[in-house]
């Protein structure tokens, strides 16, 4: 019996290992020294002296990560918030002021938890960490925002962090933060919260920003170099799309 060969999944497999290839190409370039300036994003920049600020007058960061799994298609974001809530963790390790860091999903309460967790483990006596630096407020976002207000409040937030998935529900959150006179950054992977970080936050994320956070925060080389890839992929994506429309009009694609 022939063999079939499926070529449907041709593309995906060649970005895939693209992908691969330029991952180790700038690891290795990086080792050597090889470091292009990212794209400044106001959010990153400001983060260091907001948490500084908060450390400073005694109170705390709120990071939350949303309604976002760790299995399900919006793990990925949910990451992105594990991420920065492990650098602001890490930056406040010189006192005992944890960042407060909340979810709506059970699987993701663990996560936080073991983040901050570690970050006062190797940060040794001088940080301290406990149950409640990491709480599941609800289980419903609407419900989650709600109990967001009385956190930004309650435990004298500074400065609120929003990185995960979002939907409209940020608004209630900024608006409470507002109310509070607070810094605010927040970036989600959905358009709704994208739209209500671009108008009611003082450091909007868009789109991808969410996901270069240990980049800019940390510059390991890991991070720096997967950014690298991500743009390279990007522009090659986009020239292939342009060139395949250019034969598309020109009828030589079909």
């Amino acid at each position: 019996m022939p063999t079939v060969i499926n070529f449907t999944h041709l593309p995906a497999l060649a970005i895939l290992l693209s992908g691969a290839a330029l991952l180790v190409v700038f690891s290795l370039l990086i080792r050597r020294g090889f470091r292009p300036a990212l794209r400044h994003l106001s959010a990153y920049s400001a983060l260091h002296k907001q948490v500084g600020e908060a450390l400073e007058s005694g109170r705390r960061v709120h990071i939350g990560v949303g309604s976002g799994s760790a299995y399900r298609e919006d793990a990925a974001a949910t990451l992105a918030g594990l991420a920065v809530l492990g650098e602001v963790a890490q930056l406040s390790a010189i006192t005992d002021l944890p960042p407060v860091a909340t979810t709506s999903d059970a699987s993701v309460l663990p996560l936080l938890s073991g983040t901050i967790s570690q970050v006062a483990r190797d940060a040794g006596a001088a940080a301290s960490s406990a149950p409640e630096d990491a709480r599941m407020v609800a289980f419903d976002p609407l419900a989650m925002a709600g109990a967001l207000t009385s956190v930004i409040s309650d435990d004298r937030v500074h400065t609120s962090i929003l990185v995960g998935s979002f939907g409209a529900e940020a608004a209630l959150i900024a608006e409470a933060g507002a109310r509070s006179q607070i810094e605010q950054m927040a970036g989600s992977d959905r358009l709704e919260g994208q739209a209500v970080a671009c108008v009611a936050v003082d450091h909007p994320l868009l789109g991808e920003e969410i996901f270069v956070a240990r980049a800019y925060l940390s510059g390991s080389r890991s991070a720096f170099s997967a950014v690298l890839v991500q743009d390279v992929l990007r522009w090659l994506l986009a020239a292939a799309i342009v060139i395949g429309s250019l034969l598309s009009l020109a009828g030589l694609l079909r």
